[in-house]
């Protein structure tokens, strides 16, 4: 019966921002953080996976996916932020013919890079960001042929470091790891790989972050549902033989607002910081149009 009751609901994630200081959140976590909301205009669309640039005319922009659960695949899209948050504009940023997501930030030699989960297309692609313009430029293929999911870039000790899972039944809980001299490969798959087999602590959940010297890496805990917490882990080793990581603190939905119910990707840009929530919304009408076109291959508007 809770079962069926539950169908009646449409999960949809969110996308929030809100000002927090690093110290704090590494020796507290969130304690008391408001958080500013952007409700989805749709009942049958999702934004999830943000992560936030800041313009250098002091615009910020948080690049996260959109999903239509009509269409079934996500494109990354852009909001554009004034200083108090308001939104400027929001526009396509990229699309496929097949799911995109998680479009990961990375920056290096003054180049702002966007390298977006595309493991539907089986190829890992970057993108330079053009802040001028606010759109993506200069594509190029980093990885063919692997399914990989959220991948996650470090430059540490000389070399660029790629953590992800793999598109499958492991997804969530098998940890790979591809590392290069150069930013545009090619890159080699870690001796150790999969270097972790659990879905508590493994699929990476946001940028890494430095903080006094130690890098400390956002990841997923799926162990009862997907987006149960964020788990921030602090790497030991990492090198070309080795690999090490230990438990730091967890992040529970209910510690940035009661009303949702799971939590999957959190970043930061200065002393601003971005998350996702899964809120639970009654829609049985629209609960039932979905799936019919689930049953009848279609779409129904």
């Amino acid at each position: 019966m809770i079962k069926l009751l539950d169908k009646l609901f449409m999960k949809q994630w969110n996308i929030a921002i809100g000002r927090y200081n690093m110290d704090d959140f590494i020796k507290y976590g969130f304690k008391n953080t408001t958080f500013k909301w952007y409700p989805v205009c749709k009942v049958n669309e999702l934004h999830a996976d943000p992560f936030l640039l800041k313009n250098p005319n002091g615009q910020y922009h948080i690049l996260f996916e959109k999903l239509c659960k009509y269409k079934g695949y996500g494109q990354i899209h852009v909001k554009t932020l004034n200083e108090n948050f308001d939104i400027l504009s929001t526009k396509v940023l990229l699309e496929f013919s097949n799911h995109l997501s998680y479009p990961s930030i990375f920056i290096d030699e003054s180049k702002t890079y966007i390298i977006p989960e595309s493991s539907e297309d089986g190829n890992l692609y970057a993108y330079e960001f053009d802040f001028e313009n606010i759109s993506l430029k200069n594509k190029f293929t980093l990885i063919n042929d692997k399914p990989l999911l959220d991948t996650t870039f470090l430059k540490h000790d000389g070399r660029y470091w790629l953590f992800s899972t793999q598109r499958g039944p492991d997804s969530n809980k098998n940890l790979f790891i591809h590392y290069s001299e150069n930013f545009n490969g090619p890159y080699k798959a870690h001796k150790l790989n999969p270097l972790k087999n659990n879905p508590y602590g493994s699929r990476p959940a946001g940028n890494i972050i430095k903080h006094n010297d130690h890098f400390y890496r956002p990841t997923q805990n799926c162990t009862h549902y997907y987006g149960s917490s964020i788990v921030i882990n602090k790497l030991i080793t990492l090198n070309e033989e080795e690999f090490e990581e230990e438990f730091s603190f967890e992040i529970k939905p209910e510690q940035i607002c009661t009303k949702i119910k799971g939590i999957h990707t959190i970043n930061f840009n200065e002393d601003l910081v971005v998350i996702d929530g899964l809120f639970k919304i009654f829609t049985p009408f629209n609960q039932f149009k979905i799936y019919l076109n689930k049953y009848f291959k279609r779409v129904f508007i």
